[in-house]
Formats: structure tokens, C-alpha cells, sequence
């Protein structure tokens, strides 16, 4: 028997390793489960009778995809699939092509699925810069907003159609109209940035007003005066802390009760397809990275690195479609299925550092983190990271690796390009560049030294940068 590979022509642009063999296994394994999803359509598995471009699988997932392969092609050409699927009152389908009815509601939408069609067209212009496409998709999103608005005069969240919701969520269920009113945000928001690219003002205006209104209402309906939310979920707080719905003097104790409730879980993440992919971001963001590295470590259930001990060799829909200890999970059962591969997008643009400062990449940010804490659970420190990926103007590498106390962060930018590149260091020693002191360096603009990293600006290049970590 010979095995043949089915996928679309959409050229593998990355590599990532690090000194965790685990990590290194699940990067192979999200690999391997885009190229078999990418198939005419981002299908959300290629094994059963779904089948299909569902599209909040696609939208959880779109960013991460462009940092494995040259998906630009490929998601131009399902924006017009989802466009010909967008039905007449403006929503877009729970999949396109949308070739029948699916689920119990009669409406063939569904909440964060339905917002495919904002998030994705900005997901894929964030990495290659490419206004055509948003304005070969303009119209539908205005039809789509205008949706949203008829469907929600009140500017509250609803349930929209079908229930999926934050999908295979474990043990905690956070409400459909609190899941929609995040989303009625951020969809509206991006609206607005989309216009603002086009020159489209009065539009922008227009969403940018509607969206502040949503988040108004958000956070008189939701955010108790100590910060923490009326929905007390682990997917609530990680989707009003990433779409920035709670108030600045609240931050910190929203995210101090989402740490509180991870702790609280034996230090175990509950978010299903909508919750996982801002958890880590979220949790970095808020200060929090040592506990974000340690769920990305974990072996435990539910984890990445469980599945990979189970003897995972692509993504799974569970976190456990099978068990070493008790075989296949019965009933709905998917081994290739690329949503909760999107943390993907966490282990280059965190762990690694790299992300589009502009669209297209034109100006890059090289921001690594290092884990400095040993770790809580049994899993190995991470030593090194090497991460590549070839963007639509060149290769980028950024790769660290501590010994003892010390840094080594080799960085390659391409031709025609800025980078600002994050160093973590000391505060107290000097950080060195191809064996020059930074300051000596002809190339380098030296922008701040921070309590736990210098930050510089460099062109096109190689550098090799040394540093003291901070403790």
C-alpha cells in the first residue's frame, strides 16, 4: 500500500524547534494537519462525514496557518466561497460552501462562526498586506455589520443560531449571548480597521462608534466593580481580556481571577475551540507568561503534550480521542483536526518572538520570552528555541538558547525590511552584538533599556546578540 498526500499547493514556509521533545512533536503534528485540511477548502477534518470549511475552526486558526505555509492564495480564493455562502440577511454560514442545512436552530449561522468573515480577511492582510482582498470583501462585511446591528439594536449579545459555542469546553459552559457580545465586538472593531485601510472614513467612524457602544454595554452588563466578571469562566475572562472589553483599572484583576480559576483547576486550562487560542496570548499579556509556558508544557490532561504522549501524530478534536488507557473515545471522534493547533501562533509569535509589526511584514518585531522559573510540573526547562519563517519579503529566524545565566539570540531579518528586536537582559549588564557593545554598533539604534530587556532597532541582516538574563 502506498500513501499519497492530498493537499493544495500552498508552500510549507516555517520551521520551529526548541529542547522539549514533546513541543517538537506537536509542531509536527499541526503540520501535518493543515496540509491535510487544506484542500480546496480549510476543511475542519479530513476523515469523516463533515467535511467542510467550517468557518470558526477557520477563524481561531487562520493566523496560525499563515505562519506554517503560503496560504494567501488559498484563503483569497475561500473568502469568495464564503461570500457566494453569506446568506441574504448578512450573516455567513456555519461553513462554505454551504451546500446544506446543518444543526437544530433552522438558521444556518452560528456565533464566532459567523464572524469568519471579518476575522479571516484581517487575519490574512495582517500577513501579507494584500489590500485587494479587502476590497474584494468590503461590501460583504458592510452587509454582514448591518446584520449585526438589525439583529441586535440593543447592542447586546444574542444566540445566534446554532449553539456551538466555545466548543469541547471542559466542565465550564460560558453562555452563548456572553460569547456573542465579545465577538459583536471585536467584529465591529476590525470592521473598522478594514475601512480605516480602504479610506472608507464615514464607515469607519460609523463601526468604530458601534463598537465602543458594544463594549459600553459589556461592561455594564458584565464587569462587577471589582474587576472580576458576572460570567465566571475560564473562556470569559481569556475573550474579554483579549478583545480589550474590560476597563483599563479592571485588568488586572480580571486577570488575576483567570489565574486564580487555573490554579484553582490544578493548574489546568478548561477553554474549548473559542476559549484556547487567546489563552496563552492573554495570559502573557497580563503579565502572566511563566503559567502560559507551563500549560504549554503540560503532559497533563487536558493539554497539547497529552494528546502527544497518547501517541498523537496529528491534532486531535479532543484533547483525548484516545486514550493509552482506555482506547477511543465513543461517538464524535475526530484524529485530524487543526483548531487547537492554533497556539502555534503563541509558539512563534511568544516563544519565539516573531511577528508583523505592519501588514506584510514590512517592519518586524523580534519580542522572545524566555521561561526563567523552574518549572512546576515535571516537564523539562526550555534551553533553546529556533523558530523560521519565510514571509512574503524573506527568511526570519530568531533563535535563543540560555546558558546558565546567559543569552544567545541569533536573529536574521530580510532584505528591504526594519526590525525592532526585543533582547531579554538585565538591566544591570550590557548587552553585546557580533561582539560589539550595542551602543558601539554602526547598524543599531539602541530605542530603551527596560528593567528585563533592551530593545533595538536593526535593518536587514544577521546579528548575533549576548546578554545576562534577568533573574
Amino acid at each position: 500500500m502506498v500513501g499519497v498526500v492530498l493537499h493544495n499547493d500552498t508552500e510549507l514556509v516555517s520551521h520551529w524547534e526548541s529542547s522539549d521533545p514533546v513541543l517538537n512533536r506537536f509542531f509536527h503534528n499541526v503540520v501535518w494537519t493543515q496540509r491535510s485540511n487544506f484542500l480546496e477548502v480549510p476543511t475542519d477534518c479530513p476523515q469523516r462525514d463533515e467535511r467542510f470549511g467550517w468557518t470558526g475552526d477557520a477563524q481561531v486558526y487562520a493566523r496560525a496557518a499563515t505562519y506554517n505555509a503560503d496560504v494567501a492564495a488559498f484563503f483569497t480564493k475561500w473568502m469568495q466561497d464564503l461570500r457566494d455562502a453569506q446568506v441574504p440577511e448578512g450573516a455567513y454560514p456555519d461553513y462554505a460552501p454551504y451546500p446544506m442545512q446543518h444543526g437544530g436552530s433552522g438558521k444556518p449561522y452560528a456565533t464566532a462562526w459567523t464572524d469568519a468573515g471579518v476575522i479571516v480577511p484581517w487575519e490574512i492582510y495582517t500577513a501579507y498586506g494584500d489590500e485587494r482582498l479587502l476590497r474584494e470583501h468590503y461590501a460583504s462585511v458592510q452587509q454582514f455589520i448591518e446584520f449585526r446591528r438589525t439583529t441586535s439594536p440593543d447592542y447586546m449579545g444574542k444566540q445566534l443560531g446554532n449553539g456551538w459555542g466555545d466548543w469541547l469546553a471542559m466542565g465550564e459552559t460560558t453562555p452563548l449571548p456572553f460569547i456573542d457580545h465579545c465577538y459583536y465586538a471585536w467584529s465591529t472593531h476590525l470592521a473598522a480597521q478594514i475601512a480605516d485601510v480602504l479610506g472608507e472614513t464615514q464607515d469607519a467612524e460609523d463601526y468604530r462608534a458601534l463598537s465602543d457602544r458594544v463594549r459600553e454595554t459589556f461592561a455594564q452588563t458584565y464587569v462587577n466593580g471589582d474587576g472580576t466578571l458576572t460570567v465566571d469562566t475560564q473562556t470569559a475572562y481569556v475573550l474579554a481580556l483579549d478583545i480589550g472589553l474590560i476597563p483599563e483599572d479592571n485588568v488586572d484583576a480580571a486577570a488575576a481571577r483567570l489565574v486564580e480559576k487555573i490554579v484553582e483547576n490544578d493548574r489546568r486550562m478548561t477553554t474549548g475551540f473559542l476559549g484556547t487560542r487567546p489563552l496563552l496570548p492573554v495570559l502573557t499579556k497580563t503579565g502572566h507568561f511563566e503559567l502560559a509556558a507551563e500549560l504549554m508544557q503540560s503532559r497533563r490532561f487536558p493539554s497539547w503534550g497529552y494528546a502527544v504522549m497518547q501517541g498523537a501524530t496529528t491534532v486531535w478534536e479532543r484533547w483525548n480521542s484516545y486514550t493509552i488507557e482506555d482506547g477511543f473515545q465513543e461517538g464524535m471522534n475526530s484524529f485530524n483536526h487543526y483548531a487547537f493547533g492554533a497556539v502555534v501562533e503563541w509558539m512563534f509569535g511568544t516563544l519565539a518572538g516573531i511577528r508583523p509589526a505592519t501588514q506584510g511584514y514590512g517592519d518586524i518585531t523580534i519580542r522572545p520570552h524566555v521561561p526563567l522559573e523552574e518549572p512546576v510540573q515535571d516537564v523539562p526547562r526550555l534551553d533553546y528555541v529556533k523558530a523560521r519563517h519565510v514571509c512574503m519579503r524573506g527568511l526570519i529566524e530568531s533563535a535563543w538558547r540560555r546558558d546558565g545565566g546567559m543569552l544567545t539570540l541569533e536573529v536574521a531579518i530580510p532584505a528591504n525590511t526594519v526590525a525592532t528586536v526585543h533582547v531579554p537582559a538585565s538591566a544591570e549588564a550590557p548587552v553585546h552584538v557580533d561582539g560589539l557593545a550595542v551602543d558601539d554598533s554602526p547598524l543599531i539604534e539602541v530605542l530603551a533599556r527596560e528593567p528585563r530587556e533592551t530593545k533595538v532597532r536593526v535593518p536587514s541582516g544577521r546579528y548575533v546578540f549576548t546578554a545576562t538574563l534577568p533573574e
